[in-house]
């Protein structure tokens, strides 16, 4: 993008000055790169084609870096050290003016001329504004570079995020989604996570061509690996080369120096202060992650986290949603069970006392010989005792058949007072032995009642509260 601008400044200055030949050069961190050439001889062009890298300054551009200021050469041949451009290309007088930014040296412009011919004050001032213009192309496409980063950056955490949410408990899709734009953004040639399973970390996702390691991607968890440090120590592990860490990480580095990869970059996923794995990027060069990069791996960190963390409480939720329905399971078949018994229980129940309703009912009858009438009072007793007791197994039958979905409501009438009869018949007795008498009275507006089932009636006669009785004590 800056290429045709920077030929076009440079262009003009060489024009313009009256120089044969010129190149602009990017600075960073002392060294010095060629971004664009003017009028270059042929020899000297391929030398720089050949060493088209960074590369350490000598001559001018050293005496530049040293002096932060600008350095005019009158005579190249007559300097202790000839540089590749006098060698190379013939030049003799030359001017190197810098180029900076906030007082950060970010290049510099270098014309030459191939006879001895100092260039002039004024032609400086003219190099130097062009130096200011190349300075201010840099700048606007570092900000525009920045903004581009900046798009991408949360365009990707937006489509992970969209992942995560539409396929919250798919973990494998989402980390494959995180490693894929991890090593996207990041520049990486291989991106990993890997999870902590006890004392080893095994890979459960992974993007790039560098090999892994270890038998099925599992290794174990030492401090001796950048993986496994980032989990163990919780912090982030930055190594340059890891080829030359040796002493330091000498599993990364064996590894490193076997499969031919350079820098490695290891944040540790950190959940509820444990961290459950860690996220790798790898280059095949010597090359370090710039600040950003770490920051953005940061963040996929983080996402994984939640994923993981996500799938996590899903996974239990399903269990305990399981165990919970086995729950259910046994306790409607141990129900199934009762109801059974309660009704079995019912019949056997009903068959003896119908018996014993039946002979009650031939004595009172005379059916044998007739019976006095303390004998008749006592069997009409007996008779509605028994029947009280019948309706309570029937009553405990159609609990059973409410249990097991069976029950069939009837709305019937009954009369209040034969229901308070039958308690007083059943309670006479135990009041006699008290020493009590027992009266009870009906008020005549709740002669008839509706109810469903012998159920209903049950709780119906005892709810109404105006039918009453009450003991007194004998004279």
């Amino acid at each position: 993008m800056l290429e045709p601008v920077f030929q076009a400044m440079l262009g003009n200055a060489v024009r313009i000055c009256e120089a044969k030949f010129g190149i602009l050069f990017r600075h960073d961190r002392g060294a010095f790169r060629r971004l664009a050439t003017v009028g270059v001889p042929f020899e000297y062009a391929e030398f720089m084609r050949q060493h088209d890298d960074w590369f350490r300054p000598v001559g001018s551009l050293h005496r530049l870096l040293q002096s932060n200021d600008i350095v005019q050469t009158e005579d190249a041949l007559a300097e202790p050290v000839r540089g590749p451009a006098t060698r190379y290309g013939g030049a003799r007088s030359l001017l190197a003016v810098p180029m900076f930014k906030e007082n950060e040296l970010v290049g510099a412009i270098i014309i030459y001329r191939q006879e001895v011919r100092p260039f002039t004050d004024k032609q400086i001032e003219l190099v130097k504004s062009f130096a200011a213009q190349a300075v201010i192309a840099i700048e606007n496409v570092r900000l525009l570079n920045e903004l581009r980063e900046s798009l991408q950056q949360q365009t990707a955490t937006a489509d992970v995020l969209k992942v995560i949410s539409r396929a919250t408990f798919d973990l494998p899709r989402v980390l494959d989604t995180l490693v894929e734009s991890a090593a996207t953004l990041c520049d990486s040639y291989d991106t990993a996570i890997w999870q902590r399973d006890g004392d080893v970390i095994r890979i459960v996702s992974r993007s790039g061509h560098i090999p892994s390691i270890g038998r099925g991607g599992i290794v174990p968890l030492t401090r001796g690996g950048a993986p496994g440090r980032a989990v163990l120590e919780r912090q982030t592990i930055h190594l340059a080369d890891a080829q030359s860490e040796m002493d330091e990480y000498p599993e990364t580095s064996a590894v490193a120096r076997r499969f031919g990869y350079h820098t490695v970059l290891a944040v540790p996923l950190v959940g509820a202060g444990e961290a459950v794995g860690a996220i790798i990027l790898r280059r095949s060069e010597v090359r370090p992650f710039n600040d950003r990069q770490i920051e953005l791996l940061q963040t996929f960190a983080d996402q994984a986290v939640i994923a993981i963390e996500n799938t996590r409480l899903f996974e239990e939720v399903q269990a305990r949603t399981r165990e919970l329905a086995k729950t259910v399971e046994d306790l409607e078949i141990a129900s199934q069970h009762k109801s059974q018994f309660v009704a079995n229980m019912s019949h056997e129940l009903r068959t003896p006392l119908a018996a014993i309703l039946g002979y009650a009912e031939l004595i009172q009858e005379g059916f044998y010989e007739p019976q006095g009438p303390k004998s008749l009072d006592a069997l009409t007793r007996i008779r509605s005792n028994g029947k009280h007791l019948l309706g309570l197994i029937n009553t405990v039958l159609d609990i059973a058949k409410i249990e097991s979905g069976q029950f069939t409501l009837n709305m019937t009438e009954y009369a209040i007072e034969s229901v308070v009869e039958t308690v007083r018949a059943a309670t006479e007795s135990l009041a006699q032995n008290k020493k009590l008498t027992l009266t009870t009275s009906v008020d005549k507006l709740l002669r008839l009642a509706s109810a469903t089932n012998s159920v209903s009636r049950k709780f119906c006669s005892t709810s109404w509260g105006t039918p009453s009785s009450s003991p007194t004590p004998a004279k």
